[in-house]
């Protein structure tokens, strides 16, 4: 299930043929198309950012990125709860993860995870980690990444 949203170009530009002015429609999946992106409708590398963030996000926290019943996003839903997780309690963290996982995960790596998932969420398009940093961040925090790509 996707949607769409129209953009309009800027109609400030003089050069813009007639059928550049044409509206762009923007595709995408509730919950996955970065809100920066739908604002505005500028594309850039970073909008995948925000999109990888959210897999990583249903993953810790075993949620769907889209609650149809509520008209929902998941990171309109937790961006606030996400925001200390360097500082959260054991408690805290543990009850934002998949409650399936039964409490075996390293808290730390959950830790650095929603960490770095409230990175990617940013508003600010400059402020979201890189793919690059994202890896190097993964490789720093997580010994079961680190094993697995030493090459």
């Amino acid at each position: 299930m996707g949607f769409s949203s129209m953009i309009p170009l800027p109609s400030s530009s003089p050069s813009l043929s007639p059928y550049a002015r044409r509206k762009n429609i923007i595709m995408g999946s509730p919950g996955y198309t970065d809100l920066v992106y739908l604002r505005t409708g500028i594309a850039s590398k970073k909008n995948n950012i925000y999109s990888f963030s959210i897999v990583v996000l249903e993953l810790v926290m075993g949620l769907e990125a889209f609650f149809a019943d509520k008209g929902q996003v998941l990171p309109s839903m937790v961006v606030q709860m996400t925001k200390d997780a360097d500082r959260m309690d054991v408690g805290e963290l543990t009850n934002m993860v998949d409650p399936r996982l039964r409490g075996d995960f390293d808290v730390e790596e959950a830790r650095a995870l929603i960490g770095l998932v409230r990175l990617c969420l940013d508003k600010s398009t400059p402020a979201k980690p890189t793919a690059s940093r994202m890896v190097e961040t993964m490789k720093e925090k997580f010994s079961s990444f680190r094993s697995k790509t030493k090459t």
